[in-house]
């Protein structure tokens, strides 16, 4: 098959690398020309056939901005009224709470993160996590990759080892939080250090950008993501360019941190 170059690119054809490059980059997403797929084709193979997935997304992250907004226009509203010390009084509990770096981490990352992890692997399997750990039966923990070629469907052993492992990191990441007379010193320079909050912080977004990165070829969401290599490559190479613009900005902070807050 010879490779047309249209009019405005002419000159492309002249350089064997950047032709190849960019006319790769140009014709990747021409669905209809080398695919034959069309809008109604490829609505039905990514948004049709995980509408229950998206239902529940768009349902977790509406409920996070819903009491979001309801605790800012409570306070809000009450901070302009006459009970303004009342509120203060029985707000002040929680938001000491928030404040203090090891409680939110133990709460953030046991519960929010490790917990509603783990509630996935029982809704895949009612029975608990018993019989994965004891492999009782026919219940084993799979890293199979792909899709069941019947069904076009992630396994579901996959998928319970998938969040089996989130839960654990989470689980362990929250009793870390546990900062104590061992770590003394180590928690007041977290909780002074606006530096060190910032690239810890930063490097977590890395971690989870790697990771959204490595999820394009081994647990791919989508059909289309997985017979189609192009947009494979393409998101898994956008997602890591992103991770490393973030972990030079996470490095760039842990050096501010040593040179001006750090003192052994």
């Amino acid at each position: 098959m010879t490779l047309i170059f249209p009019r405005f690119s002419q000159g492309l054809a002249q350089d064997p690398i950047t032709c190849h490059l960019w006319f790769s980059i140009a014709i990747a997403y021409d669905f209809e020309s080398h695919d034959d797929i069309t809008e109604e084709r490829l609505y039905l193979n990514i948004f049709a056939s995980h509408f229950g997935q998206l239902a529940i997304m768009f349902l977790w992250t509406s409920r996070n901005l819903f009491h979001s907004f309801f605790v800012v226009l409570y306070l809000c509203y009450y901070w302009k009224t006459k009970t303004k010390m009342m509120v203060m009084e029985v707000g002040a509990a929680a938001i000491e709470r928030r404040e203090v770096d090891q409680r939110r981490l133990r709460h953030g990352g046991t519960g929010h993160g490790g917990e509603e992890a783990a509630t996935f692997d029982v809704l895949l399997h009612p029975q608990g996590l018993g019989l994965i750990f004891t492999r009782v039966g026919t219940v084993v923990l799979t890293l199979f990759e792909g899709f069941l070629p019947q069904t076009q469907s992630l396994w579901m052993t996959d998928i319970a080892h998938h969040h089996l492992a989130i839960a654990f990191l989470f689980l362990v990441t929250g009793h870390m939080g546990r900062l104590w007379r061992g770590h003394k010193g180590l928690y007041d320079k977290i909780n002074n250090s606006l530096h060190f909050q910032s690239g810890l912080a930063l490097a977590f977004l890395v971690v989870i950008t790697s990771l959204v990165a490595q999820h394009m070829y081994l647990l791919p969401a989508y059909v289309f993501i997985a017979q189609v290599f192009t947009t494979q490559a393409a998101l898994y190479t956008h997602h890591q360019y992103i991770a490393g613009f973030i972990m030079t900005k996470a490095f760039s902070h842990r050096a501010i941190f040593f040179i001006r807050d750090y003192n052994p």
